[in-house]
C-alpha cells in the first residue's frame, strides 16, 4: 500500500543523493541515466540483471525492473485512480498497455459503475411500476 510507496520512493531519494554525489566527486559530466556504477558509468544491462539477482536472493522472489511498471499501474489502480488517467500518466497512447500492466484481479477491482448501472436499473424499475 501508500506505506510501501513511501518506503520505496524514500530509498530512491537516498539514490539520487547518493549518484549525484558519486558524479560530482568523481568530476564528470551528468549524462543522465539513472543507474550507475561505482564509477559514475551507466550500468549496463548485464550489471542491472546482476543486481536484480542479488536482490531476488535477498527477498527470496525473483526480482526484475520490468516488474515495477506492474506493480506501479496496479498500485494506482488500487488507490481508485481512473484508467485514462494512468495512460496519460505513464505516457502511453493506448488502453492496451494498461490492461497488460495492470494486475489486479477481477475481484479486487472496485466496480465503481457498477452502482451507477444499479441507480439507472432501479430508476427504471421504479416508473415501470407506476405504470
Amino acid at each position: 500500500g501508500i506505506k510501501n510507496l513511501q518506503y520505496i520512493l524514500g530509498h530512491f531519494d537516498e539514490w539520487i543523493k547518493e549518484r549525484s554525489e558519486i558524479i560530482e566527486n568523481l568530476g564528470i559530466e551528468d549524462h543522465g541515466y539513472l543507474f550507475i556504477k561505482r564509477n559514475g558509468q551507466p550500468a549496463t544491462q548485464n550489471v542491472i540483471r546482476n543486481w536484480a539477482d542479488k536482490w531476488s536472493k535477498i527477498v527470496n522472489k525473483t526480482v526484475y525492473l520490468h516488474c515495477l511498471r506492474h506493480n506501479l499501474v496496479t498500485y494506482l489502480t488500487r488507490l481508485g485512480l481512473g484508467s485514462d488517467f494512468i495512460i496519460a500518466f505513464m505516457g502511453w497512447s493506448s488502453a492496451e498497455m494498461y490492461k497488460i500492466y495492470n494486475d489486479l484481479e477481477d475481484s479486487e477491482m472496485d466496480w465503481k459503475d457498477s452502482e451507477k448501472l444499479q441507480a439507472i436499473i432501479n430508476k427504471k424499475l421504479l416508473i415501470l411500476n407506476k405504470i
